[in-house]
């Protein structure tokens, strides 16, 4: 009969968190007769890997491999070990005890039949780590190895993935500013020119996270003889793969899209476009920290025109981790006036919008928009049972589980 009927690893929490975090868990053990063992292990890895093949310049040198890895993660800790070293120097100065104490001294440690629970912690390191991350050319991993090392039998291993979240926190000074882009051409080429076009984008904040909705404005001053068709927007997300050698490869992925119909201009030939507020997705927050994949966001903008070719602008935007909070210094402001502030002109002559601003900037929600960990990441505990687990779904461990350190 099979001595052990399971080893499984808990990690307490969501599976997710951010550099600088502790990291909590348990290893559980069953056993139905003793079982000697020489140690129980946790090892913590986090690496970046990227991966691609192309062409050479050269056909007959064939395809070309192009490779790089960093790592941020190795650490180990035991959780159970030999402690004859230790505890038999103090046992050998008085005569008549016996030296044989199941689990903690002797050859190696011998368990008793039953349940056994060995705690572990480990913190993450407070340098900021970059986002846990799949990828088509590379990955950002991080996992965690429990090992069960017996003596003349393989060692059992259990791998468990958690995700770690670079923090990029919206709530600094230069991401609370609007972010805008503002370009003016004359249409037409040579003796055909038809006339200057100048068009702003702006958005009333330069960073957002996962949940929270973010408002795109156009403004447009028309005097070309082509009529505007309408606007559309697309949020794209850049993904660069870097190689060893500084060779590089893009990915782009649209992630959301809006468009809005064109209207008769004014006298004046301003066309003004409140677009529908963009809801971001759960996203991998910008990525800065790696050296071997960097992960960006854009507004990418087309003005549709009739008879012409559109025109397009592109506007940066970051995606963080840590939400926007309202500050104690606008809240007041906003209790005191009993409303928020909405001037009838904005920056670089916007109209007003459906939000409030106060100073140039968008208070913030009440209650902050979920996380991207929690969004990637929301149950509150979880087990993984491998190995001998006898069909069952969940470890079924009792509630008196021994304790071991």
């Amino acid at each position: 009969m099979e001595t052990i009927e399971l080893f499984a690893v808990e990690i307490y929490g969501d599976g997710s968190f951010y550099p600088g975090e502790v990291i909590y868990g348990d290893v559980y053990l069953k056993t139905n007769e003793e079982l000697t063992v020489r140690e129980i292990r946790i090892e913590l890895y986090g690496e970046a890997k990227v991966f691609w093949s192309e062409a050479a310049r050269k056909k007959r040198l064939g395809m070309r491999d192009y490779t790089n890895y960093e790592q941020y993660l190795n650490i180990a800790a035991t959780v159970l070990w030999q402690r004859r070293e230790v505890v038999g120097k103090i046992l050998d100065s008085f005569s008549g005890i016996e030296k044989s104490l199941p689990g903690q001294i002797g050859a190696n440690p011998v368990l008793s039949p039953g349940e056994h629970s060995f705690p572990f912690e480990f913190r993450l390191p407070e340098e900021n780590l970059p986002t846990t991350f799949e990828g088509k050319h590379g990955h950002v991993k991080y996992w965690l190895k429990a090992i069960l090392d017996r003596p003349w039998k393989d060692d059992m291993k259990i791998i468990e993935p958690f995700t770690v979240t670079e923090k990029m926190d919206v709530n600094q000074p230069e991401f609370l500013r609007p972010s805008q882009v503002q370009e003016d051409r004359n249409m037409g080429c040579l003796c055909c020119v038809s006339g200057p076009l100048s068009v702003t984008v702006r958005t009333d904040r330069g960073a957002y996270c996962t949940g929270e909705l973010m408002p795109v404005t156009v403004y447009a001053n028309n005097q070309t003889s082509h009529r505007i068709l309408g606007v559309e927007l697309e949020l794209i997300q850049d993904t660069i793969f870097i190689a060893s050698g500084g060779k590089r490869t893009f990915t782009t992925e649209i992630i959301a899209t809006v468009t809005k119909a064109g209207k008769i201009p004014n006298a004046e030939g301003n066309d003004f476009f409140e677009m529908v507020p963009i809801l971001i997705p759960s996203l991998t927050p910008t990525m800065r920290s790696s050296r071997c994949i960097k992960i960006s966001y854009q507004i990418k903008f087309a003005l549709l025109l009739r008879g012409s070719v559109n025109f397009r602008l592109h506007l940066p935007i970051t995606i963080g981790s840590l939400p926007c909070q309202p500050s104690q210094s606008r809240r007041s402001s906003s209790r005191a006036s009993g409303s928020s502030i909405s001037p009838s002109i904005t920056l670089m002559g916007f109209p007003s919008t459906s939000l409030d601003y106060t100073d140039g900037m968008t208070s913030c929600p009440n209650e902050a928009p979920p996380s991207y960990a929690e969004s990637v990441r929301g149950q509150t505990r979880r087990y993984d049972t491998v190995y001998y687990n006898k069909g069952m779904d969940t470890p079924q461990l009792s509630n008196s589980v021994k304790k071991s350190s």
